[in-house]
């Protein structure tokens, strides 16, 4: 049996894999160890009858010496491959001191090679008739024997002799030769978790070194200043490299290891002259072999003065291509050493690129791209510029058509690898997409592989945040502001500033009250997957039951209270509180959705022809009309055709009759990079952690108390009840998956 079904999951004994829903949105791909696939194998031979322990060892472990606990072990990963509840036992059952059954039936796709005695029935009477005795005597009777020469017939079964093994001969060189040539097949089964860093501070950022010796990561001081440190893995010991606290991005080294090139961006810390001084980021580099020694300054290459820069890939000859911004677009520019400036590499009036990466061996530059179809695309160029090749990027359906992908090149084949989050998929120069495996960890999605392609580094943790429901009476507008060195959070440490009102594990935020109703719809992550959850007085009800690598961005009530718009994967839905759903098609990517209006209206972020868009959108005549040709990370309608927003420096900004203009009185307020408008109303918090309002419509601004370290941002406003998400306990770390054998 080498392909075989049991209810909706595909059993595929070759790859050692459990394939469930096969074909739909929802398919997951389970690679189990060999051994737990034969004994899922043995019982679907058995299926309905006991197997016994004895049968299992002597079939599956047969002259090997195991732990007795080793057929439970296997059980306990069927059971949740396949949903089995261990209580219910409706697929695998266990008989006490006897063995183990398979209650369901088992449907073959694919048997074994079949030999001549493994043939069907009907194919077995054919050949036993053929050469039954009353057949044999037929035949001689009907013909006369021919009389050959002994010498002729010992000449004919010599050369016969002799052609057979020059066959077999020949047969086996070939079968040889396959093996020898044709390549492994990948192992994309990271099972193995080897933890890297166990500090409490958060870390991010983390990549090997060109040898694989060293992994590289950010370590932060709070949630932005941070410095760039690495850990030898043979040693264990961890070095500083960068000399003072900055804000430092994603790094990419030379082949031979020496520097480094990253971009990074002024401390938070700093004082408000240089703050605005270096407020963008700058490309630099460091030197690894020096900073191994003692930590270093980084070096700037070029300043941020001349555009916007990001993804800084360092090539083989020395130089640095990066994305640059211009007008909106991003291209492709290249810095030479000693240069002052860069020069244009290649630029699309047709496309925004997003993500850059290098194939060392092949020297070619390998860019994602959006086009002004919205579609994604992935261009291969070479280091002068020239465009070897373009493809669409073709999608499956579990993953959103306008989802920006991250990959990493995969340095065993010709082809790219990401990860959604629980899911890995492989995606070719030729924009082609195929899942290769489901990971057995948490939420992994910025993903970096060693040098052989046999390991991955990755940052895997948590941040358990609450909702908690309080009352404005408890704040005291005189009460001193935070000093902000004091409102770093501090990881691994739990606390619960304000009483939680669905207290879990998980990430539950950005609550809000139903409009004419007594509801409070929130986002969690307390099944596993992004969700909108529903608080009724203490009854909490699952509202979403989207598949794994679903994240949910931001959702708005409906103005009667009757249902809920949300943004899913860049995707709009509308949801009933009958747990009914369905798509709002678009034509373009939904960012952010702020408000659903009375009219029936959305206001929405986006992006079209692949430049983002504030818009506002009508349900029900499916008209738009822009509002802000730019990025966008708030807003809010109100009144007779006035607008609040948060540009893309989070700076807010106040538009009424005709007139666009920032509010004096919020300049430094914007601290959690959010508001919430209510009844003419805009409330927030500073960088103080202060609460504050203020109406746009007599321009009066008050403090209304001073809030916990721990709160993140306030989501809704009642009355005098409010609706704030606050960080309980947040958990980072660096580790290494690797496809080991269990």
């Amino acid at each position: 049996m080498q392909l075989y079904q049991i209810t909706h999951h595909i059993v595929d004994v070759a790859r050692n894999q459990i394939i469930r829903d096969q074909g739909s949105v929802d398919e997951v791909i389970q690679t189990l160890p060999p051994k737990t696939i034969q004994v899922l194998t043995e019982f679907a031979k058995s299926q309905g009858q006991v197997v016994s322990h004895d049968q299992l060892m002597n079939v599956v472990w047969q002259n090997t010496v195991v732990s007795p606990n080793s057929i439970q072990r296997c059980i306990t990963q069927l059971r949740k491959a396949l949903a089995d509840d261990s209580k219910q036992q409706r697929i695998i059952k266990t008989h006490a001191k006897q063995g183990y059954s398979l209650e369901v039936p088992v449907k073959i796709i694919q048997n074994s090679t079949q030999t001549s005695d493994q043939l069907p029935t009907e194919h077995l009477g054919s050949v036993k008739q053929n050469i039954s005795p009353s057949n044999k005597t037929i035949i001689e009777e009907e013909h006369e024997p021919v009389h050959i020469p002994n010498v002729t017939l010992k000449n004919q079964k010599t050369n016969a002799t002799t052609r057979i093994m020059s066959l077999v001969s020949l047969l086996i060189l070939v079968i040889v030769t396959y093996s020898y040539f044709s390549p492994t097949p990948r192992d994309f089964n990271f099972n193995t978790l080897t933890p890297i860093t166990s500090s409490d501070n958060l870390e991010r950022n983390a990549s090997f070194s060109p040898d694989g010796k060293f992994v590289l990561f950010h370590r932060y001081d709070g949630l932005c200043d941070n410095n760039i440190w690495t850990k030898e893995l043979a040693t264990g010991r961890e070095y500083k490299l960068t000399k003072t606290y900055g804000f430092y991005s994603d790094h990419s080294f030379t082949q031979n290891g020496d520097k480094l090139a990253f971009m990074a961006k002024v401390s938070c810390g700093q004082k408000k002259e240089q703050k605005k001084k270096n407020a963008c980021w700058n490309l630099m580099t460091l030197d690894f072999a020096k900073a191994l020694k003692e930590p270093q300054k980084p070096e700037l290459i070029v300043s941020c003065d001349q555009g916007a820069l990001s993804r800084p890939i360092w090539l083989n000859n020395g130089n640095i291509v990066a994305l640059n911004k211009q007008d909106s677009r991003w291209q492709l520019v290249k810095f030479m050493p000693g240069a002052p400036s860069y020069v244009p590499l290649y630029t699309s009036s047709d496309k925004n690129y997003y993500h850059l990466m290098y194939l060392n061996k092949r020297e070619k530059l390998v860019a994602l791209a959006v086009n002004s179809l919205n579609e994604h695309v992935i261009d291969l160029i070479s280091p002068k510029g020239q465009l070897l090749s373009s493809h669409v990027i073709e999608r499956p359906n579990v993953i959103s058509p306008y989802l920006f992908l991250d990959p990493v090149i995969d340095p065993q084949q010709e082809q790219l690898l990401f990860s959604t989050g629980k899911r890995l998929f492989s995606l070719s120069i030729e924009g082609k997409i195929a899942q290769v495996s489901t990971l057995s960890h948490n939420y992994l999605a910025n993903i970096k592989m060693n040098e052989t392609g046999s390991e991955i580094v990755t940052v895997q943790g948590f941040i358990d945040t609450d909702i908690a429901k309080v009352n404005l009476e408890i704040f005291d507008p005189n009460q001193k502001p935070h000093p902000i060195q004091n409102q770093n959070i501090k990881f691994n440490q739990v606390r619960q500033p304000y009483p939680s009102f669905a207290r879990s594990i998980a990430e539950d935020y950005d609550a809000k009250f139903q409009p004419k109703g007594t509801l409070i719809a929130f986002i969690s992550t307390r099944s596993g997957t992004s969700q909108i959850w529903i608080k009724n007085n203490n009854k909490l009800t699952q509202l979403t039951n989207f598949p794994i690598d679903t994240i949910i961005s931001s959702f708005s009530w409906a103005p009667s209270g009757a249902s809920i718009m949300l943004t899913a994967n860049s995707e709009l839905f509308n949801v009933l509180l009958d747990k009914s759903i369905s798509k709002i098609a678009m034509k373009f990517a939904v960012l952010n959705l702020f408000q659903w209006q009375e009219d029936n209206t959305l206001l929405i972020s986006v992006r079209q022809a692949s430049l983002p868009q504030l818009i506002t959108y009508n349900l029900t005549s499916h008209e738009s009309t822009i509002l802000i040709d730019d990025e966008t990370h708030g807003a809010a309608q109100f009144g007779l055709d006035q607008l609040l927003y948060i540009d893309k420096n989070y700076k807010l900004w106040i538009t009424t009759e005709n007139k666009t203009q920032q509010i004096e009185k919020l300049k430094i307020q914007l601290g959690s990079k959010r508001f919430i408008f209510e009844n003419g109303n805009v409330f927030g918090i500073n960088k103080h952690k202060q609460l504050w309002s203020y109406t746009p419509k007599t321009d009066v601004f008050q403090i209304l108390g001073t809030m916990d370290n721990y709160t993140s941002f306030i989501s809704d406003i009642r009355g005098s009840e409010l609706l704030l998400t606050q960080v309980i306990m947040a958990k980072k770390e660096v580790v290494v998956l690797s496809n080991k054998g269990n």
